[in-house]
């Protein structure tokens, strides 16, 4: 029997790993399901037959009999390269290897030939055109081109528009990368897409990870970009009957990460672009006081503004206990600064003390204390008097506001360009973090522990 200071130890222990790193089952709407009937030489179906399923990756399986019409059915298959084998005493063996995609439903119908159970008859499957057994509309994005494909910003929705009826068009609140509400999360600057599937609205588009809501309702986009390289594959889809995906009017992406295999594997990624490797823009790279110092000339050339963005990361995945327990855990890092250069114009300390007489918007300012009428009625007309040579009276300023406007506002710092008297050269700095851990398979359902965050500044 357990102490009770052992039991808590052990309580404690497991609260704290569910605290740091929530377990989830894959649903339904990620994983993938195998079903088929067994037949003889002769079309009867072939009841009893054993039935064996397993992942060639992780050497993980699961084991079924053929039901008395022959059939059998695995469901909540995790996504990823199987082989199935049938077995009956006085058959051979009928073997059949394909791989499983996300929110795949396969048909896998094999006749068994008369001899010993000792010899086997493989059969190479290739991916179906057509679910026999799912009215399921939708493209699967496959590893090999979420991996291979380049990708700006390494977004992976760049990858929608290359599936069938899939629109570019945007019609959706947060068409833009912000990290504001309804803003789409990435690297300024880097590309994405928000399409419609097959002329339904993109604004009602459902995005899943790992068999779990990942989506930003209000702006209808993923709510956590994932990592390229810790995404298995995933699959844009445009009609669903199934009961899970009932609420989704305008498609559904679902994406699958990867889990570990038998053995090691791993990436290392660092993507750069500085200003040291561009050239000099030549509409926007000109001196200016804040850029060349004072009495710069606005018609002389000045050397690229600061621009850094660095993408990096790692990715490694493995066997915890070969068979049974795998892990794969993924790091990325964006760190971005890079000075707008944007034109503004902003109050000068002359306006700020109430002289206007030499601002670039020459409009009288009048005093609105020295309003006079005079008739009445319909001819009631009123007049008041300027400011004279347009300056203010410091009985009619705020000295509360001035003092805020004078420390919350810049000062100006550019001559020579008509209407603009600032160009806002501070850096513009944002930094975030994407983590992903975590992969428990016990069958060829899986469990899935995922770890992350998301810091942005």
């Amino acid at each position: 029997m357990q102490s009770p200071c052992r039991r808590a130890s052990r309580f404690l222990a497991a609260s704290t790993f569910l605290l740091f790193c929530g377990c989830r089952l894959f649903a339904q709407s990620a994983t993938g399901e195998v079903t088929g009937t067994v037949t003889d030489k002769s079309g009867g179906a072939v009841a009893g037959a054993t039935v064996k399923l397993n992942n060639t990756a992780t050497g993980v399986g699961d084991q079924a009999q053929t039901n008395a019409s022959g059939s059998y059915t695995f469901i909540n298959v995790q996504p990823g390269p199987y082989v199935l084998n049938i077995e009956n005493p006085g058959f051979k063996t009928a073997q059949a290897k394909f791989e499983i995609s996300v929110n795949q439903t396969l048909t896998e119908n094999l006749t068994l030939d008369v001899g010993s159970v000792n010899e086997t008859v493989t059969v190479s499957s290739e991916a179906p055109l057509v679910q026999q057994s799912s009215t399921t509309l939708g493209t699967v994005i496959s590893e090999q081109a979420v991996k291979e494909l380049p990708l700006n910003g390494r977004n992976f929705t760049q990858l929608m528009i290359l599936t069938p009826g899939a629109n570019p068009v945007s019609t959706a609140q947060g068409s833009g990368i912000s990290f504001q509400d309804a803003g789409v999360t990435g690297i300024p600057g880097t590309q994405f897409f928000k399409p419609s599937l097959h002329g339904q609205p993109n604004r009602s588009v459902l995005y899943y990870l790992d068999g779990i809501t990942n989506t930003d309702f209000r702006g209808s986009i993923y709510g956590v970009l994932p990592i390229i390289d810790a995404v298995n594959e995933f699959k844009v889809q445009s009609h669903n009957e199934r009961t899970e995906f009932g609420g989704v009017i305008g498609g559904l992406v679902n994406l699958v990460s990867k889990s570990g295999t038998n053995e090691f594997h791993g990436s290392g990624w660092e993507f750069v672009r500085n200003n040291a490797f561009d050239a000099r823009d030549p509409f926007r790279d000109f001196c200016n006081p804040a850029r060349c110092g004072p009495g710069s000339s606005p018609t002389t050339a000045a050397s690229p503004a600061p621009y850094r963005q660095n993408e990096f990361g790692a990715a490694l995945g493995g066997p915890i206990f070969k068979n049974k327990t795998f892990f794969y855990t993924a790091y990325e890092g964006w760190r971005f600064s890079k000075s707008p250069l944007t034109l503004a114009l902003i109050p000068t300390p002359l306006e700020l003390s109430g002289n206007f007489s030499q601002s670039f918007y020459n409009q009288q300012i009048y005093n609105p204390y020295s309003t006079t009428c005079t008739g009445s009625g319909s001819t009631t007309r009123c007049s008041v008097a300027p400011f004279a040579g347009n300056i203010i009276p410091g009985q009619f300023l705020s000295p509360a506001m001035q003092k805020y406007l004078a420390g919350y506002l810049s000062q100006p710092n550019l001559t020579g360009i008509s209407g603009s008297n600032y160009v806002e050269n501070r850096l513009r700095r944002i930094q975030t973090t994407v983590g992903r851990s975590g992969s428990t398979t016990t069958s060829t359902s899986a469990t899935t522990c995922s770890c992350g965050c998301l810091r942005c500044g």
